[in-house]
């Protein structure tokens, strides 16, 4: 009875908590609630768009292109190498356009507003066309004309949606939060989409995509709108700030911030990761023969993200980011290691894939809160708001990087007798060694992308004291403006003198968690002396005023 009680009143206190803090945020945070659920429900809009046009894929996974369209794998490859090329060229134009943006939307909304139509027009418009009466390279030209297409709008479409959490707070434990509750409400999209297309029809048949794509396009467009109207961005930035860069120049700036290449590197050292996509499909779908129980088995694997989404944010808060992440990728390699020996137990490889689905889930959190935080590091180091060109840059380069890696797989399935001869996956001496190769190179995979993780070390304490001397300069900036907040001059000038103080204390450290302490505070009071040594007279003026609001 007395536990029954305390659950009535946690969610009382809950649905109470919620009600307080729907329009106005709670102290400390800068998000209300009901601007987090916009972008969480508008979320799932963008997610009912990029996951149906995402089963297109130049790529050996891809159901429609090469099982129902019948391209090979090597000129699936050939085709996406062409590709990459030109987007190399349109990368640059999506940076500097994100980060030159400046409109009363911010920069992110505005593209979310006007690119959800042409994706979801283009992906219709692709399952539509007439392959059962083309030639081979008649559909060799149709694919690669609309994949193109799709390539310059979805990825501009997604990462819009992706860099609007990063400036909707500065607050990087709200961020967390955020991303959290959002990616648990966006994988609804996915998670209906991939159980329902095979209950449509068989997935090697073009006309089941001919059903499911109009239809979770058009509930996409609609829903997403949630996030372009119900929600703001945020930027720690002097009022006056007007940003204007061209493309070599910020990606110059982006090139000296060592969390950039840590993130990025282990991301490229991943390519051999790509193989494991194929697993499921191939032993489930295939092996099983029985569309009905693969639905109902992809039902229960996209289950595995609630889990691992769910603990991941207090997990993150607790460890921290590098300590989660590590976890996370080590815990993903024994999985690995164990299907190379239970991959013909239907029963135990599924289970190991799902452990390392809910573990791997985790980086939905952690990841883009890392990115996030490389972000506010970028402005510390340079005063610059370079969300596009880090995202971009991080493309183009990756670009480069596939190019160079993505023949790999071709290759292998080549070397294997596999090339657009689908149906013989259906039988399990052609598909068991498919199955082990792509296995050991997801293990090598996974294990080349923890060691640049291995050289993280923005702590949350150092963050914090970043975004503080972020602050501060702003402060310094707007000084003496006609609506200057004075507030925020005492507000930050207390965190100048609290970190002041903890400098002092621990100058003498004798423990790793007292020097952290020790060079997080120091960031804060170097960027005072920069600003006293900028203007001295300005920062007498401050502390006077300070002096003078506090008697």
């Amino acid at each position: 009875m007395k536990k029954s009680t305390n659950l009535v009143g946690k969610i009382t206190n809950g649905i109470k908590t919620v009600k307080s803090n729907w329009k106005t945020a709670p102290e400390g945070n800068y998000v209300p609630y009901k601007e987090i659920a916009a972008y969480s429900v508008g979320g799932a809009g963008v997610y009912f768009i990029t996951a149906i046009v995402g089963m297109i894929g130049l790529s050996a996974g891809s159901m429609i292109v090469g099982a129902s369209i019948g391209i090979t794998a090597m000129d699936l490859q050939t085709m996406n190498v062409i590709t990459t090329l030109i987007m190399l060229l349109i990368a640059p134009t999506r940076a500097m356009l994100f980060d030159n943006t400046k409109s009363k939307m911010g920069k992110f909304r505005p593209y979310i507003l006007t690119l959800g139509l042409p994706t979801a027009v283009i992906g219709t418009v692709f399952v539509y066309l007439p392959y059962e009466t083309m030639e081979y390279n008649q559909k060799l030209i149709a694919v690669f004309v609309c994949y193109t297409l799709l390539q310059f709008f979805s990825p501009f479409y997604s990462s819009a949606y992706a860099g609007l959490v990063q400036v909707m707070s500065a607050n990087s434990k709200e961020r967390s939060w955020i991303i959290e509750i959002s990616s648990i409400i966006y994988s609804f999209a996915p998670t209906v989409i991939n159980p329902v297309m095979p209950l449509i029809g068989p997935l090697d048949d073009i006309k089941t995509y001919r059903i499911g794509f109009p239809v979770f396009c058009t509930i996409g467009i609609i829903v997403s709108m949630l996030c372009v109207f119900g929600t703001k961005e945020r930027v720690i930035v002097p009022k006056q700030y007007v940003q204007k860069m061209n493309f070599f120049e910020g990606l110059k700036k982006v090139s000296h911030n060592k969390y950039f290449w840590i993130i990025n590197v282990s991301q490229w050292l991943s390519f051999l990761n790509q193989g494991y996509g194929y697993i499921f499909q191939w032993i489930f779908y295939y092996g099983m023969n029985n569309p009905a129980v693969y639905s109902i088995m992809t039902v229960i694997k996209g289950e595995a993200y609630t889990p691992g989404m769910v603990a991941a944010a207090p997990l993150t808060n607790k460890l921290g980011k590098k300590r989660i992440c590590l976890i996370s990728l080590s815990i993903q390699v024994i999985c690995l290691v164990l299907m190379i020996f239970l991959y013909k137990n239907y029963v135990l490889l599924f289970i190991c894939i799902f452990i390392k689905e809910m573990v791997g889930a985790v980086s939905i959190i952690y990841l883009p809160a890392m990115k996030a935080d490389m972000m506010d590091y970028q402005q510390y180091k340079t005063g610059d708001r370079l969300e596009g060109f880090i995202d971009q840059s991080g493309v183009l380069i990756g670009s480069i990087v596939a190019l160079a890696t993505g023949y790999v797989f071709p290759l292998i399935f080549k070397a294997y007798g596999f090339t657009n001869n689908y149906d013989d996956l259906y039988m399990a001496d052609f598909r068991n060694p498919l199955v082990r190769i792509v296995i050991i190179c997801a293990i090598v995979g996974t294990i080349l992308s923890i060691i640049p993780f291995l050289f993280y070390d923005l702590s949350e304490e150092k963050r914090k004291n970043m975004i503080t001397a972020l602050k501060i300069r702003a402060m310094f900036a707007d000084f003496e403006q006609e609506d200057f907040d004075n507030s925020k001059l005492c507000e930050n000038l207390e965190l100048v003198y609290k970190a002041e103080k903890v400098l002092k204390e621990y100058e003498h450290y004798s423990t790793k968690q007292e020097k952290e302490k020790y060079l997080s505070a120091k960031i804060v009071c170097d960027e005072v002396e920069k600003l006293k040594a900028e203007n001295t007279a300005k920062w007498n003026r401050i502390t006077e005023q300070y002096r003078m609001l506090k008697a």
